[in-house]
């Protein structure tokens, strides 16, 4: 659920939110939208990325930690292409628009990028080396006040043995960056 219109109806609710791939203007707009009825509903102004009781929207991403960023791309590209262009169906530019926000021009190098470098221009994977992975984490968590993170580990045909050494690089090079008070409000 990552319509704008699906944020405002968790807020109404007090649901909290799982995004999934929009792009960080996209999220923006979301949390925006989900703040402000938020706020109105509990009289008071809730803290941007997270529910009127405190818990956290949380974004869930791609995610494939590799020694470079060129290894990462060679592993991810073929699968993030072929599972995008089958759930996009026989009209992918309207769904490309999906994950924009309503200010955000679907322009015609993004109707012609294969679907891993959609996702990847609009930061809508963690995939890359583990400083890549972590400098995106970063950006996330100082823009949006992101203090949930659910990683979608295996982006389709990755080998265990590669998804496992994904781990391995996001425990040891990726989380040292980030001290255990992640999910306090900014």
């Amino acid at each position: 659920a990552d319509s704008t219109d699906s944020y405002r109806f968790a807020a109404d609710y007090g649901f909290s939110v799982l995004a999934f791939g929009r792009s960080i203007p996209g999220l923006r707009e979301a949390w925006t939208a989900y703040q402000e009825v938020a706020s109105k509903k509990a009289g008071y102004e809730v803290p941007f990325g997270r529910t009127a009781d405190g818990r956290t929207l949380g974004i869930m991403r791609l995610t494939h930690v590799a020694d470079t960023q060129e290894e990462a791309e060679k592993a991810c590209r073929e699968g993030i292409n072929l599972y995008f262009a089958h759930l996009s169906g026989a009209n992918p530019n309207w769904a490309r628009k999906g994950y924009l926000a309503a200010d955000q021009e679907l322009t015609d190098e993004d109707a012609n990028l294969d679907w891993f470098d959609f996702l990847q221009k609009h930061e809508a994977t963690l995939i890359g080396s583990p400083e890549d992975v972590a400098e995106k984490i970063e950006k996330l968590r100082t823009e949006l006040n992101a203090g949930h993170f659910t990683l979608w580990p295996n982006p389709v045909f990755i080998s265990f043995k590669d998804v496992m050494h994904s781990f391995d690089l996001f425990a040891s090079r990726v989380m040292p960056h980030f001290d255990n008070d992640v999910d306090k409000p900014a």
